[in-house]
């Protein structure tokens, strides 16, 4: 054969056992465009990837022996020709590729890449690959929909919300709210007899479109609906809509359920409006609050707080110093240190005691400095053992070598935890210098 004829088929075919020429030869078999080397390529990439999958372990290859460098370099060069062959061979090709079982399948990254190759006609192959199988195969159709990235799945995908396996439809909605933030009037043109109103008012907010937020604003103002409104008030905080934010501060005002009142706060929290920490503070107050309502308001004022200021007021207020230490000992970051120094002298234990836990939270070095004199003094005098012990750590996590004579005082304490603090928090500035 002349270097300028053209391979036959079986030439090409008989080229792949050529190591060094089987990538070339690959290519090539796409480029005929003859049906029959599917299987034989889907053959072949089983064995180059069980080549590759076998080293790859090992991390990288700088160092090995020539020959098995090479033999890994050649295996991962047919696996990508392999790849470029079946997405040239088109829609024949993906449908072998996703009619095997799911160990013998191409990777998802390649079965992407074959996909994209293949043409416009590749959604439909895998949607319809999604009737009659297993929850895995089904599973891993959607995440090839969701990696490819086409927004003509969305209406394929809807029905499967359904699915008797519950992890099929979350990944069916997680697959919808990347595909919609592509194209958001795949979503909007959804009929509503395909989805329920609410669950596509959610979808399209996560999706973040804000095209439904006078939508939303009417239905917080009606409040007739109680489930209608409480997914208003969710969609408000995952579009980040600051409008809606005076409607989700009279929810915690108007002794609204628990339910309602709960997803409002969460819903503050990722809008991140400074507007609602004093209602929360109002709200940590109660006597009788809802366990879970209370978590979720410690946890969106750590969010929203730059300052031990506010929680400082609210206690002289009547808030439980424990409440309030609660959110102070997660404080990060804190911007304000003049108002942690005051927290470092409280009257109330629980604050002293988390002062201390946030201390290394201060911005700049400057004002953690300016609280050394603090902690020391509470390291070494304070009455409250569990003080001193916190007071130590922060001495350590400071990572300031003036301390060192202090910590080794406070080895003598008589308690043993506050010892064991001093020592630790010792280790720690040895290491750091």
């Amino acid at each position: 054969m002349s270097p300028r004829s053209r391979a036959s088929f079986t030439e090409l075919v008989a080229m792949l056992d050529d190591p060094e020429r089987a990538p070339k030869a690959a290519r090539a078999l796409g480029r005929t465009r003859d049906l029959a080397a599917i299987p034989i390529l889907l053959t072949r990439y089983d064995l180059a990837v069980r080549t590759f999958d076998s080293w790859e372990w090992c991390g990288t290859i700088d160092g090995w022996m020539p020959e098995t460098r090479l033999a890994l370099l050649r295996a991962q060069a047919l696996r990508r020709a392999i790849v470029t062959a079946l997405g040239d061979l088109g829609r024949p090709a993906l449908e072998a590729a996703l009619a095997l079982p799911l160990g013998a399948r191409p990777r998802t990254s390649d079965l992407v890449e074959i996909a994209r190759r293949s043409g416009p006609t590749s959604v439909d192959v895998i949607t319809r690959a999604l009737d009659g199988r297993n929850t895995s195969e089904i599973k891993c159709n959607i995440r090839l929909l969701r990696d490819l990235g086409d927004p003509c799945a969305i209406p394929h995908l809807v029905p499967l919300l359904g699915h008797p396996a519950s992890s099929v439809g979350g990944i069916v909605w997680e697959t919808l709210v990347r595909l919609g933030r592509r194209d958001l009037d795949s979503l909007a043109a959804l009929p509503e007899a395909a989805l329920d109103p609410l669950w596509k008012l959610a979808l399209r907010a996560r999706a973040g479109d804000r095209r439904i937020l006078p939508q939303l604003l009417r239905t917080c103002e009606a409040g007739e609906n109680g489930r209608a409104r409480n997914a208003a008030l969710g969609a408000l905080g995952h579009l980040r809509a600051a409008e809606g934010v005076p409607w989700l501060l009279r929810v915690l005002d108007e002794g609204s359920p628990d339910a309602t009142v709960e997803i409002a706060v969460e819903a503050l929290g990722k809008i991140g409006d400074p507007a609602a920490i004093g209602p929360l503070l109002r709200m940590l107050s109660h006597d009788h609050l809802y366990f879970r309502i209370g978590w979720e308001v410690g946890r969106v004022l750590r969010r929203l707080l730059r300052s031990p200021r506010p929680l400082l007021d609210a206690v002289a207020n009547g808030l439980a110093p424990s409440r309030a230490a609660g959110v102070l000992s997660l404080l990060s970051p804190i911007e304000d240190g003049d108002a942690l120094a005051e927290a470092l002298a409280h009257p109330a234990v629980q604050i002293r005691e988390a002062a201390a836990m946030t201390a290394h939270h201060v911005e700049g070095r400057a004002r953690r400095h300016a609280l050394l004199p603090r902690l020391e003094t509470l390291a070494l005098e304070d009455g409250e053992p569990r003080v001193r012990r916190q007071a130590a750590y922060a001495l350590g996590r400071l990572h300031v070598s003036s301390a060192v004579a202090t910590l080794r005082r406070v080895q003598g304490d008589p308690n043993e935890q506050v010892r064991e603090a001093a020592t630790r928090a010792l280790e720690w500035l040895a290491w750091r210098h």
